[in-house]
């Protein structure tokens, strides 16, 4: 049954786009409408502006970009595709994935030309997979935005999204290259970056997307809960909003939900995630707004893997709390000296390598009919915090109490953590054995350059993510899933970014981008994957509008 408007809905203007959600995605769609002569809308649901865009790292992965180019790097879509073929496994739809390896420059190009948004290709930054992959590059398909001066959003910077409870505003994936794993040399650069009133990584991508759009006209409106798609016709003729003066109705020739994932609705993680409960590091307004209204107008979910969705494992620091709940923060990986083991004591997968860590916490056991490495935990020694700190504790910070099990020897503290003692201790003695051979044969931890370049510490050789556990006191952190509103399921989409019903049709003039859309692109990921689709689809959904 359509969704219609109630009598007592109090019409507006009508616009060409209403982009919901004020982040990559609904940012350049709105972007994209205005430079084609049309009016856009964004709402938001939060109080502020940008979206989990603006939380994030930042990064845009696409290749054979002409930023490679001018940058002297040879790259070719052949290769993207080759690389994307293997990140998918062969679940991909063959005609987005190609779009996407085919028309991501575009996007980017448009953006720098029409908006000036700074891009530059972040140097000496592998593929994940390099150089394993077929396609898979040394360099050259990460890119970022340059760093952003706030002062230039003037009066939008009061409406514009604070500073991110994570650090990660700013400092940039190219100041985490150059610290090459020195928490000196990343803390030296947030400074430098504080001092000069710069933002990076995602606040600068969408400080420079909040911007252009203000620069051209673009009403942007927060605080305004998009809550029902209204048709008519059998076209999307508006979407049914709640704002602090009551419920309103805007009108709209077409609407692209930006709304990132669904974190925050317990419902959906149970059910797309396969999790009994999933915390996470995006806003709370990430609810899954956007699978709730499209399905009501008869939209198709469709799902990737699980166990490739990058929902991180991590934990809360005690007294750390952003919106006033625990402040949950996931690990790209354990730095030297830490390995993460489940409760038979063992190790399951290369530490240093999220990926590899996600995928083998979800694996399930057909024989016993469980996940046999559920529950996990960070094992460490007393070299570890003085060293590297933790997520947002510096180095030599002492931890809270309440987060972790400490003892003076690997028995005691497995015992008092729930650990398998002789387990634990066995697999401590091998993995120093690695440490000291530069060779981790079990797991292959430190082979992959990613891994080396973002989680290793460059002072350590032969093999900088290898470090022993030899200093008591020894450390025990539980861990738990931790989302970035990434999913692993969203509304199906055709390379357009037109939302499908399960008939394989288009629902006239309905469309999603980003974290919204679902991943039948690239069914596995790489981080910038997601960044790059909110821009893209949000591009090419706002060509399609105006080209109607």
């Amino acid at each position: 049954m359509a969704v219609q408007s109630s009598e007592s809905a109090k019409l507006h203007p009508s616009f060409d786009l209403i982009a919901v959600g004020s982040g990559a995605g609904g940012l350049t769609a709105a972007i994209t409408v205005a430079e084609h002569g049309g009016r856009a809308l964004v709402i938001e649901k939060d109080s502020c502006l940008g979206g989990v865009t603006a939380l994030s790292q930042g990064q845009v992965w696409l290749g054979a970009t002409r930023l490679e180019q001018e940058a002297g790097i040879d790259d070719s879509i052949e290769d993207t595709i080759a690389y994307l073929g293997f990140l998918s496994s062969g679940l991909a739809d063959e005609k987005l994935q190609r779009s996407y390896a085919e028309r991501g420059n575009e996007v980017i190009e448009f953006l720098r030309e029409k908006a000036g948004v700074e891009f530059m290709v972040v140097r000496n930054y592998p593929d994940y997979f390099f150089p394993k992959a077929p396609g898979s590059k040394a360099e050259g398909r990460y890119v970022e935005v340059a760093p952003f001066r706030a002062s230039r959003l003037g009066e939008l910077r009061e409406r514009f999204v604070g500073p991110s409870p994570f650090g990660m505003d700013r400092v940039g994936t190219p100041d985490l290259v150059a610290a090459a794993g020195d928490p000196a040399k990343i803390a030296a650069a947030a400074e430098g970056r504080i001092a000069r009133d710069e933002l990076c990584a995602g606040a600068a991508l969408s400080a420079s997307l909040v911007l252009a759009a203000a620069e051209r006209g673009i009403e942007m409106r927060t605080r305004t809960r998009a809550v029902r798609l209204i048709r008519e016709n059998g076209r999307i003729a508006g979407v049914e909003v709640e704002t602090a003066e009551g419920t309103q109705v805007l009108r709209t020739r077409a609407v692209l939900l930006a709304t990132g994932g669904y974190d925050w609705n317990l419902e959906f993680v149970r059910s797309f995630e396969h999790l009994p409960r999933l915390e996470s590091m995006a806003p709370t307004t990430v609810e899954g707004d956007h699978i709730t209204m499209a399905t009501e107008v008869g939209a198709m979910v469709a799902s990737a893997r699980p166990e490739s969705t990058p929902l991180n494992l991590g934990f809360a620091i005690p007294g750390q709390e952003h919106n006033g709940l625990p402040m949950f923060q996931g690990l790209a990986g354990a730095k030297p000296g830490g390995i993460i083991v489940n409760s038979a004591g063992q190790r399951f997968a290369d530490e240093s390598f999220y990926h590899d860590v996600n995928g083998a916490f979800a694996h399930y056991d057909g024989v016993e009919q469980r996940r046999p490495n559920q529950p996990a935990w960070l094992v460490f020694d007393s070299t570890y915090l003085p060293t590297y700190g933790l997520q947002t504790l510096p180095p030599g910070e002492p931890l809270p109490e309440g987060l972790a099990t400490v003892a003076d020897d690997l028995a005691s503290l497995a015992k008092a953590a729930g650990i398998d003692s002789d387990g634990l201790m066995a697999t401590v003695e091998r993995f120093n054995g690695f440490c000291a051979r530069g060779r981790d044969e079990d797991f292959g931890r430190g082979e992959l350059p990613w891994s080396r370049r973002f989680v290793g510490d460059s002072r350590i050789q032969p093999n900088p993510c290898l470090g022993p556990l030899a200093k008591p006191p020894f450390w025990a952190i539980p861990l738990t899933p931790v989302g970035t509103s990434l999913a692993t399921a969203g509304l199906k989409v055709d390379a357009g970014g037109r939302v499908q019903s399960a008939r394989g049709e288009a629902i006239p003039r309905l469309y999603a981008a980003g974290n919204a859309a679902a991943r039948t692109d690239v069914t596995g990921y790489q981080s910038g994957i997601g960044n790059a689709r909110g821009l893209l689809l949000g591009y090419l959904a706002a060509l399609d509008v105006m080209a109607a």
